[in-house]
């Protein structure tokens, strides 16, 4: 994947696919509720916030 390409103030359906996708693993690596949302967190930062 392409890391130069620009940052975007929308999501695509590749994108959303790809936080979704790790927000599962976040469900799957977490022991308690704490774990998961900081995990979540990590996720959305690194997604710049790309959520709908």
């Amino acid at each position: 994947m392409a890391e130069d390409k620009q940052k975007k103030d929308y999501c695509d359906a590749e994108d959303q696919k790809k936080v979704v996708e790790k927000m599962s693993d976040c469900d799957n690596a977490s022991d308690n509720d704490k774990d998961r949302d900081e995990c979540y967190t990590k996720v959305t930062k690194e997604d710049d916030g790309c959520m709908s």
